[in-house]
């Protein structure tokens, strides 16, 4: 792939096909390497602040849990959806980003009919000392949300909804 010199913009111009490929640079920090013909741009670096964000969306993952453990690999995303289907006894979240950022994990829980409990890590904290019990009716969900300032040093557990 061939690089070409960055290309100056300013406020209001459209990123088009026209610099596709380019070194896209803001206060000389350069934010991206290149855009990809549908529009996806990843930054290895940088602040995006003040954006107005239109047709929003998130991606979520569909990790299983196996032989009781539950892995959410937070490099995939931070939205995840669970079929409830065994006990969960090791609950691991990895690739947690720097305790420099706020990092925020919701997942849904779907129920397969069967009560069912889960072993939350020791450093997840909730409202009252007391983690959720599970909706164990099928096709159920529960919505959950664990945050964390400090790398997962620490989570914070909240009970977005239960029984949708």
């Amino acid at each position: 792939m061939a690089w070409t010199t960055p290309t100056t913009r300013s406020t209001g111009n459209l990123i088009t096909a026209s610099i596709w490929n380019t070194d896209l640079v803001d206060n000389l920090i350069l934010l991206k390497t290149s855009i990809a013909n549908d529009g996806t741009l990843s930054s290895t670096g940088g602040t995006l602040s003040g954006p107005e964000l239109k047709g929003y969306k998130e991606t979520y993952t569909v990790p299983s849990i196996s032989s009781n453990t539950l892995t959410l690999n937070y490099s995939l995303g931070n939205h995840f959806s669970v079929t409830l289907n065994a006990n969960i006894t090791t609950f691991t979240i990895s690739n947690v980003p720097s305790s420099s950022f706020l990092s925020i994990v919701t997942i849904a829980f779907v129920g397969d009919g069967t009560a069912r409990t889960i072993t939350w890590p020791t450093t997840t904290k909730w409202a009252g000392g007391v983690a959720p019990t599970m909706t164990a009716t099928l096709n159920k969900t529960d919505f959950i949300t664990l945050k964390t300032y400090n790398a997962g040093t620490t989570w914070h557990g909240f009970i977005d909804g239960q029984n949708f």
